[in-house]
């Protein structure tokens, strides 16, 4: 008897620990328990390591849905209130992305994440912040959406219908702004121009025509204050000398409190991706260089800083001051 019942334990026991996870994520899924799946997904993704990828993408796909199902189910008060904790649920699949996207689950994976991006299109944000950062998440699914499965025709869709409009939109504003600026010699419309040229570009970054206006309209906004912010600075002047480029700066505090400014915080940017530091030393040469600075509000001030680039200027992007605030300011160079 002894044994008898030492049998049927160890039958218990072993029975218990073939648990088919697979088959138990597949029951929560069709159950609606689209958390539990997803946690069961990552178990099996830490017990097969050698499988790690496609269960984790299978944790995405149903933490995506977890969102997707409380955005549904109160979207019918309010789209705005409900795409929080739909957005929180996609930061928590990005958590989960595989290394690889070459896997078995790429088209769920991809429906999953164009469905996030469609709801965030479909829903009005409560500010013209949040409308900025949604977008940004908006196009940031539709690239993983197109990375783990190219052949897609949703992305393609969405693309055709939400980016082509948007890029559209964005273009014809930008011409607009730009053929004021020519007719009227206006500066704030070549401002304007630049930036819906630029957000025109975030949808169609390869349209030749709109890089070429782009460049034009940087040709004159690089040495053009902008109102819009409260530390403004523009590059009136470039000067290439053996290997450093020399730039003269204008500042200004178009805030109503002191702002303190400082050279090195400067860094140039070319189009290949290399980033320039200010340097201290060359610049130091130079009777008008920058020092740091305490700027009263609405001062001006004029000086020179120095980089060690001995390239082109067609070469560069841009160059960027960082604020003690960590805001960043850039002006582009054409």
């Amino acid at each position: 008897m002894k044994y008898l019942l030492l049998i049927i334990m160890t039958a218990f026991f072993l029975l218990s620990c073939g648990e088919n996870l697979e088959e138990k994520a597949t029951g929560q899924i069709e159950a609606g328990n689209y958390i539990q799946a997803a946690n069961t997904y990552k178990k099996l993704a830490a017990e097969q390591p050698e499988k790690a990828d496609y269960f984790s993408s299978l944790a995405a796909v149903n933490q995506l849905r977890n969102g997707q199902k409380i955005y549904d189910r109160n979207k019918i008060k309010s789209k705005t209130s409900a795409m929080p904790p739909y957005i929180f649920n996609y930061d928590k699949a990005l958590n989960l992305l595989p290394d690889e996207f070459d896997i078995p689950s790429g088209p769920e994976l991809s429906t999953a994440l164009m469905n996030f991006a469609k709801a965030i299109y479909d829903t009005e944000a409560p500010n013209s912040v949040k409308e900025t950062e949604w977008e940004e998440l908006m196009m940031e699914a539709v690239d993983y959406a197109e990375m783990v499965d190219p052949e897609n025709a949703l992305v393609q869709e969405f693309q055709d219908e939400v980016f082509t409009q948007k890029f559209a939109e964005a273009k014809t504003k930008g011409d607009e702004y730009y053929n004021i600026a020519r007719n009227k010699r206006s500066d704030y419309d070549y401002l304007l121009a630049e930036k819906q040229y630029k957000y025109a570009l975030k949808f169609m970054p390869d349209d030749e025509e709109t890089i070429k206006q782009i460049s034009k309209v940087r040709a004159k906004t690089l040495g053009m204050w902008d109102p819009g912010y409260g530390f403004i600075y523009a590059v009136s002047q470039t000067k290439s000398i053996k290997e450093h480029l020399w730039l003269v700066i204008s500042l200004k505090n178009n805030a109503d409190l002191p702002m303190s400014f400082d050279p090195t915080n400067f860094t140039l940017f070319t189009k290949n991706g290399d980033e320039l530091s200010y340097d201290a030393k060359m610049s130091a040469e130079d009777k008008n260089s920058f020092k740091k600075l305490v700027l009263k509000p609405l001062a001006e001030k004029d000086g020179i800083i120095a980089f060690k680039f001995s390239g082109k200027l067609i070469e560069l992007e841009k160059i960027e001051y960082i604020m003690d605030s960590g805001d960043e300011v850039s002006k582009y160079f054409p």
